[in-house]
C-alpha cells in the first residue's frame, strides 16, 4: 500500500466526518463540515497519530482531501475523492442544495428502507426511523425501527457526549498502527467504530429520502476512491470500474441436508460456517486486488459484491485467484460439495451518475 493510497483511503473515510460532529454538537460555530473534518486531523489529540500513518509530509494533502472535496477545481487525490463522493451521492434529491430541510426532525434520522416496502397496496407508507443509539452487541435491538413520533425521536438524539466518546475510541484505534502491515487492520477497526456511531446517522438531510447512513457513505466513497485511483494510475483517461460478484452455490443442500435426531446445532453451525467461508473467499479476492474492506460493498447469504479497479493487473489476479480458490481450497477441503461462482462486470461509472444503464448494472 503506497503512501498516496493510504492518504486517499483515510481522506475519503474522514471526508464527511464533520457531518457527524454537526449532528452531535448542533454546529455552534456554524462551520461547514469539510472545515470541521480538516480541523479534526489538526487536533492535538490526533495530529501526531495521523502523521505516524501517512507521514508528516503528507498531512497537508490529507487535510486538503477533506477540506476541498466539494471544490470543482480539486486536483489529484482530492479530485478522486470528489469524483467518488459525487458517484456515491448521485441518488440524492437536489444533492446538498436543499438547506430548508435541515430543521425537520425526521430528516435528521435514518429511515428504515424495509419500512418503505409496499407490495400489495398503492397507499403511501409513513417510514419508520431509527433511534440515535450506539450499535453494540448489548443493544442489537436498536436495528429494529419502532419509534416514529417526533417527541420520541427527539429524546433519542445524539449530543456532544457522543462526539467525545467517538473521539476517545478513535484515539485507541489509531494507536494500533505501528507499520505498513497494520494499515489493513486499521481500516477494519475504523469501520467498526464508524458503524458503531454513524450507522443511524443519515448521510444527507436535504430531503425525506434519508435511508442511506453516513457510515455506508463514508465506506463506499473510500472504496470507490481507491478503485478509481488504481484504474487511473494505469490509464489516466479511464472512467471504468469493475463490480465483482461472488456466490457459493449449493448452500441450501449443504445446510439443510442434515440427517440427525437433533439437527438444530448442526444447522446453526453450518449456517455460521457458510458466512465465515463467504467472508474468507471475499478476503482472498480483496488481498489479491490490493484492496481493503472498504471495497466490499455487500456480503450476505453466501454472496458478496466488491468494487474493483479496471486494470490489467486486476484481470490477471482475478483469474489466478479464482483458480487457486477452486483447486487449492474448495476441492481439497470440500471435494466440490460447495462450489464457487465468481464473475466481474465492467461499467462506465459516469453513467451511474447520469442515471444511465441502471437496469443492467450488476
Amino acid at each position: 500500500m503506497t503512501q498516496d493510497e493510504k492518504v486517499l483511503i483515510l481522506g475519503a473515510l474522514f471526508h464527511d466526518i464533520g457531518k457527524f460532529e454537526q449532528r452531535c454538537t448542533g454546529n455552534p460555530t456554524r462551520e461547514k463540515h469539510p472545515v470541521l473534518g480538516s480541523k479534526l486531523i489538526d487536533d492535538g489529540r490526533f495530529l501526531h497519530r495521523f502523521e505516524k500513518i501517512v507521514g508528516k509530509e503528507n498531512i497537508d494533502v490529507l487535510k486538503n482531501v477533506i477540506s476541498e472535496h466539494h471544490n470543482p477545481s480539486a486536483k489529484e487525490l482530492t479530485f478522486v475523492v470528489r469524483e467518488a463522493d459525487r458517484l456515491s451521492a448521485s441518488e440524492r434529491v437536489d444533492m446538498e442544495e436543499a438547506e430548508a430541510y435541515q430543521d425537520r426532525w425526521d430528516h435528521k434520522h435514518l429511515a428504515s428502507l424495509f419500512s418503505k416496502i409496499n407490495i400489495l397496496s398503492p397507499d403511501k407508507i409513513t417510514p419508520r426511523y431509527y433511534k440515535h443509539e450506539h450499535l453494540t452487541k448489548e443493544q442489537f435491538e436498536v436495528i429494529i425501527p419502532t419509534e416514529t413520533s417526533e417527541n420520541d425521536i427527539k429524546e433519542c438524539a445524539y449530543n456532544e457526549s457522543d462526539w467525545n466518546l467517538f473521539k476517545e475510541d478513535l484515539e485507541y484505534v489509531l494507536d494500533i498502527y505501528e507499520n505498513d502491515e497494520d494499515f489493513e487492520s486499521l481500516v477494519n477497526l475504523l469501520l467498526v467504530i464508524f458503524e458503531k456511531y454513524m450507522w443511524c446517522i443519515p448521510d444527507f438531510t436535504g430531503s425525506s429520502e434519508t435511508d442511506i447512513s453516513l457510515y455506508n457513505h463514508l465506506k463506499d466513497v473510500a472504496g470507490l476512491s481507491h478503485a478509481i485511483k488504481l484504474t487511473q494510475a494505469e490509464n489516466p483517461r479511464s472512467k471504468n470500474l469493475n463490480l465483482v460478484i461472488g456466490d457459493i452455490p449449493g448452500i441450501q443442500n449443504y445446510i439443510f441436508n442434515v440427517v440427525n435426531r437433533k439437527p438444530a446445532k448442526i444447522l446453526r453451525g453450518r449456517s455460521i460456517f457458510v458466512q465465515v467461508l463467504t467472508r474468507n473467499l471475499a478476503t482472498k479476492l480483496l488481498k489479491a486486488f490490493g484492496l481493503t474492506e472498504v471495497n466490499l460493498i455487500m456480503l450476505a447469504g453466501g454472496k458478496f459484491y466488491i468494487i474493483a479497479p479496471d486494470t490489467e493487473k486486476f484481470k490477471q489476479n482475478f483469474v489466478k485467484t479464482i483458480k487457486k480458490i477452486e483447486e487449492d481450497y474448495l476441492f481439497k477441503n470440500f471435494r466440490m460439495e460447495l462450489g464457487f461462482n465468481c464473475a466481474y462486470h465492467t461499467f462506465h461509472y459516469p453513467d451511474l451518475m447520469d442515471k444511465k444503464n441502471l437496469l443492467t448494472f450488476g
